[in-house]
């Protein structure tokens, strides 16, 4: 089993958000006249994994495991993120309600869509949690 790294959209977010914690997989680079790939997924060996760091005024965005940010979403922000396969039983339905985000204080609830992987439901709820820091 391998832990989902972040999207490229999504770590940006992130990043806009206060997401400062270093990851050994990152997107872009410090010097773009390096000829190192804007925007590329690099990964690295770390010494020290975990610790805080600044990014500021660089083309470097940490790519975590979807798990790690959603960690620190939780823990800094008290963003619940639930990701889950609910079914709505009335008289008429059963099934899915597809795609849908339910946002209660400080819970976003996904309504897991069973044509996409969980990792893509985790990602949209990430995105949803991050928009919700100010």
């Amino acid at each position: 089993m391998k832990e989902e790294l972040i999207t490229l959209d999504t770590a940006k977010l992130a990043k806009e958000k206060g997401f400062d914690i270093t990851t050994k997989s990152f997107y872009g680079c410090d010097n773009p006249s390096s000829g190192i790939e804007p925007n590329k997924l690099i990964t690295i060996e770390l010494k020290k994994e975990g610790v805080v760091q600044s990014q500021e005024g660089t083309y470097v965005y940490n790519a975590p495991t979807q798990s790690l940010l959603q960690k620190w979403i939780r823990e800094v922000h008290n963003i619940h993120i639930i990701i889950g396969i609910f079914y709505f039983i009335d008289s008429n339905t059963t099934g899915y309600n597809v795609e849908e985000i339910v946002e209660l204080d400080t819970y976003i609830i996904i309504c897991h869509n069973p044509t996409v992987t969980y990792e893509e439901s985790l990602e949209l709820g990430l995105q949803r949690a991050l928009r919700l820091i100010e």
